[in-house]
């Protein structure tokens, strides 16, 4: 039975006449790129694509990196876009949600005005030296501080931080505000670095530039200036 089937088509190709072969193999070919097509459509619908490990992240832009520091950098895109690559804040914005960075856990006061924020005690800065609740107050304070206009300081201005514990800070607001949380997306300085510098000096100290330093997941390795000792590329 087989073998008369597979005689018969076998001998189709003699009985065709060179137009129907030329029919034949282009319906042949339309039906292999259909079914070629739906496969491809149904792996794309039941695979999860995983990202690779490494790489090299490029960015290019116009202009030149001011102060790599998250209470200035929201002025200047450049500085935006590597500030948040180099420094985590106490919650980030993951898929138009909020959800924590280096914090751990948040506890809201039954009148909505204090705000107490866990700490992860294993978040560690680029030079190896622990993040602890110190600057976290020291970054809110030095924002708050009118003298070196933070792009932060509108967002923080009245706000109340307290230290109570090396992994614990709580803020005080004047009155309810749901949507805080979101404010507290902006990186944490190392006060180790920052507290000798000057507070007029600040916004011109090389630590802006050339020696950034936070708890992202990426750091300076290392930069090249042009003939004037203007920043031209970062490697991190």
């Amino acid at each position: 039975m087989n073998s008369n089937i597979y005689k018969k088509i076998k001998i189709i190709p003699k009985i065709l006449t060179y137009k129907e072969k030329i029919v034949l193999s282009t319906l042949a070919a339309l039906a292999l790129a259909s079914v070629a097509f739906i496969g491809m459509k149904w792996i794309n619908r039941h695979s999860v694509f995983l990202a690779k490990n490494g790489g090299t992240y490029i960015e290019g832009a116009v202009g030149s990196p001011k102060a790599i520091n998250p209470i200035f950098a929201s002025a200047n895109e450049i500085d935006n876009d590597i500030t948040h690559l180099l420094f985590n804040g106490l919650f980030k914005n993951k898929n138009d949600e909020i959800v924590p960075d280096i914090a751990t856990g948040l506890t809201v006061s039954e009148d909505k005005l204090t705000y107490t924020v866990k700490i992860r005690t294993d978040a560690i800065f680029h030079d190896l030296v622990p993040l602890t609740a110190d600057d976290v107050v020291f970054t809110v304070e030095t924002a708050q501080n009118e003298t070196i206009r933070s792009s932060l300081y509108g967002t923080l201005h009245g706000v109340k931080i307290e230290k109570k514990d090396d992994s614990t800070v709580a803020f005080t607001l004047q009155q309810p505000f749901a949507p805080f949380p979101s404010l507290l997306t902006f990186g944490i300085l190392p006060k180790h670095i920052w507290e000798t510098v000057p507070i007029e000096a600040m916004r011109f100290a090389e630590a802006n530039i050339k020696t950034p330093i936070g708890t992202g997941p990426f750091k300076i390795k290392r930069f090249k200036t042009n003939s004037l000792g203007i920043i031209k590329s970062y490697t991190l």
